[in-house]
């Protein structure tokens, strides 16, 4: 059985890079099997984290995908194997942080520290229990059953974990959020966005889905530098990625000002219209293009503003569906961008 205080020097050495390919970093890996109640006594005392910047606030799975996680632990069904790195922490501990397989490991860990009733009908022993609830023969067998997982002794940089994890992340089902929550170590602009976001209650709007208000805070941001460098304001993701992921150096403070400036009075506008489809992008951009218009003019915005907000609810919020469908079209937000700047433009000469 491994143990995490063995010192693994060669491993360290090895991230220094390899001389046969150019000296790129190279990290090398093993496999640890351990007792359940020995990684569940480890996970107590700190010797876990599970909640890294790049996994912070996931959702947890339902019960019942808990459950079932515990029922292949005991019938010894194969997981997969959890990955970790190791990170030194200001005391000299060393810490295994979370990579990959964090809702793996959880719910084991949530149900043997009784945090869920086991759901599945079988084994019918079980079903309704929590842990301590178990016989002491079926604690036992839980607590002795051998977990494999992989880890490095060497902690992976900010920028590598972030890349790494979006890789892993492709044959599964990742929302948008959840990759650029990935970058949470290393962007600035992750940064200032979640800070922004729970400073404004903005995860409320989703139903406290904090990935969903990740992404949407994150589009915003980009469509005003997009805006004003004339670029596409509704590119593939992998562009608002790359624009986070450049925000390496600390923002500052006149950039935070206008980033909040902008993100308070729009997300303000929003909540004006009645249609539930508001925080959908393709709701969203284009009403946000026609924000930008008006106080990137820097000329009456105030009163332009007001306006804005006549033409919300007297066009906007009297129809069921403000935009025709657009059937996959790629030129869906160009194209609703000049629809809604040609509907506000005659509501303003109606209204002279």
């Amino acid at each position: 059985m491994s143990s995490i205080v063995d010192s693994r020097y060669s491993q360290r050495l090895s991230a220094q890079g390899n001389p046969l390919f150019d000296n790129v970093p190279s990290y090398k890996w093993e496999t640890a099997s351990e007792k359940l109640s020995y990684i569940l006594y480890q996970y107590k005392n700190g010797t876990f984290d599970f909640n890294p910047p790049h996994q912070r606030n996931e959702a947890l799975h339902s019960i019942k995908w808990e459950s079932d996680i515990v029922n292949s632990v005991i019938r010894g069904l194969p997981l997969g194997f959890p990955e970790f790195d190791t990170v030194l922490t200001p005391t000299g501990a060393r810490v295994r942080r979370s990579l990959d397989g964090k809702q793996r490991c959880t719910a084991i860990l949530r149900y043997m520290e009784d945090k869920f009733k086991y759901s599945l009908p079988e084994p019918a022993s079980m079903k309704g229990k929590k842990f301590s609830q178990l016989t002491q023969q079926q604690q036992n067998a839980i607590n002795n059953r051998i977990f494999n997982y992989t880890y490095t002794e060497t902690q992976l940089p900010d920028d590598v974990v972030s890349e790494w994890f979006c890789k892993k992340q492709v044959m599964q089902k990742t929302t948008q959020g959840e990759r650029l929550n990935s970058l949470a170590n290393s962007s600035e602009l992750v940064k200032f966005i979640h800070a922004y976001n729970d400073a404004n209650d903005i995860v409320e709007l989703f139903s406290n889905k904090r990935y969903k208000a990740l992404e949407t805070t994150a589009r915003i941001i980009y469509c005003m530098y997009a805006y004003t460098q004339g670029k596409k304001l509704d590119p593939k993701f992998d562009t608002i990625m790359n624009y986070a992921r450049g925000k390496k150096q600390p923002l500052s403070e006149r950039v935070k000002k206008r980033f909040t400036t902008y993100l308070d009075g729009f997300y303000e506008m929003l909540s004006h219209c009645d249609t539930p489809q508001k925080y959908s992008k393709s709701f969203m951009l284009p009403l946000l293009n026609l924000f930008l218009i008006i106080t990137e003019s820097k000329k009456d915005v105030s009163n332009k503003l007001t306006l804005l907000d006549m033409f919300i609810t007297k066009n906007i919020n009297t129809v069921d569906k403000y935009f025709e469908d657009v059937g996959g079209n790629h030129d869906a937000t160009k194209n609703r961008c000049t629809f809604i700047l040609e509907e506000y433009n005659k509501f303003l000469e109606s209204n002279k």
